[in-house]
């Protein structure tokens, strides 16, 4: 599945999955109402602005399950495979039930915390496997502070069931080292046009290649890349079929958006 973000992402070379998701903090929304702010008789006496509601995004990256129903307290979305979304409503800070469901089956019910940032819940892991690569909720806190001038920030996401630790090169650079399933990274690095590189960080052969993306980040932007799919589609279940390792990337915050 490809869907495309309202904004300019990273720009993709094969296997880049771009992600369709509206990742921007609730209050940075416009308000559809004209008159909104505009009241002349409240210069000078302003009300000081409200904090932030959380914002929570669900993503399905669970490649044996084709389409999953994420529901998080009250809120339900329903996520195709390969595909990320935010809640339509804010989500108060709090401890919620989330439960995963696909076709009417119950197949996860766990308990999540929400603070007061926003945060990324992914669906990963194998409904068909046991231990720690079976179908689980993984909890991201995901950074929006400014960046560091002239540079991107992109968090890395291992979510592949079957690749082992792994490396991320950019050029002669590691940038991510030695990240496991379910594990994250947050790197910041210059805009522009780059190749970045996937390694077996061990295992045998160690140092090989499972794959090249190109990207381009943009100075000031907050992104998240997700390592999904089978490095081996034909050892995957059949439930699987066309669930090849890719990169998955999403725009979370733009510049001036990140605060």
């Amino acid at each position: 599945m490809e869907s495309y973000t309202r904004r300019a992402v990273v720009g993709g070379g094969l296997s880049v999955v771009v992600l369709g998701s509206s990742a921007v903090v609730a209050s940075e929304e416009e308000s559809d109402d004209p008159d909104d702010g505009d009241d002349p008789e409240a210069d000078g006496d302003e009300e000081p602005e409200e904090a932030a509601e959380p914002r929570v995004r669900v993503a399905h990256f669970a490649p044996d399950v084709s389409t999953v129903a994420v529901t998080v307290g009250e809120y339900t979305v329903d996520l195709e495979r390969f595909s990320i979304e935010t809640l339509d409503a804010p989500v108060e800070s709090g401890s919620y039930p989330v439960s995963i469901e696909s076709e009417g089956e119950t197949l996860v019910e766990e308990g999540v915390d929400v603070g007061d940032g926003p945060v990324t819940l992914v669906v990963l892991g194998e409904a068909c496997a046991v231990g720690d690569r079976a179908l689980s909720v993984l909890r991201l806190e995901d950074d929006h502070g400014p960046t560091p001038e002239g540079l991107a920030r992109i968090q890395g996401v291992h979510a592949s069931p079957d690749a082992p630790v792994v490396d991320v090169t950019l050029g002669d650079e590691t940038i991510i080292s030695s990240l496991g399933f379910a594990e994250s990274q947050t790197i910041e690095i210059p805009p522009g046009e780059a190749t970045i590189e996937v390694h077996a960080a061990e295992g045998e052969p160690e140092g090989e290649s499972l794959g090249r993306f190109s990207i381009e980040p943009e100075a000031g932007t907050v992104y998240s890349a997700f390592g999904v799919g089978y490095i081996d589609p034909e050892s995957a279940p059949e439930e699987a079929e066309g669930a090849s390792f890719a990169l998955a990337i999403s725009e979370d915050a733009a510049p001036g958006e990140a605060e």
